[in-house]
């Protein structure tokens, strides 16, 4: 149990400092860049369905995430041709702009938390751990 609670504790305490540093310094909460992060990789837009499983906030909060990138211009919502029921959620110019800046940011922090404090070797048993850990289902 020991390992275990260090092993959130410093993930916590690492997650914390990087959103306040992504706040600080580009005004995006660590959420928002994770949205932000998911679109891009998806091509620039995803179900909002989709969207809501790729990011590790429930999906009642990534609603409210994604209306507040859309107040802030960062997003849009389109409705889906094939399926009006659907909603994609798009990257905008701004949100593209926005999210190269704050990727630096983060991948300092990055460095900062976490990269710089390993030696190859111990990134490669954590590959190693993760790898056995994700290996399979859970439960």
């Amino acid at each position: 149990m020991e390992e275990w609670r260090r092993l959130l504790r410093y993930v916590r305490e690492a997650t914390a400092a990087l959103d306040n540093e992504l706040v600080s310094k580009r005004d995006l909460s660590l959420e928002e860049y994770d949205v932000l992060v998911q679109l891009q990789e998806a091509g620039g837009a995803l179900r909002m369905t989709d969207l809501s499983h790729a990011v590790l906030i429930t999906k009642s909060s990534c609603t409210r995430l994604v209306d507040r990138l859309v107040t802030r211009g960062l997003v849009e919502r389109n409705v889906s041709e094939g399926d009006r029921r659907s909603i994609h959620v798009q990257t905008t110019k701004r949100g593209r702009a926005v999210l190269q800046r704050a990727a630096l940011t983060h991948l300092r922090g990055i460095d900062v938390v976490f990269a710089s404090r390993l030696k190859d070797r111990d990134l490669s048993d954590l590959r190693r751990i993760l790898d056995h850990l994700s290996g399979g289902a859970i439960w």
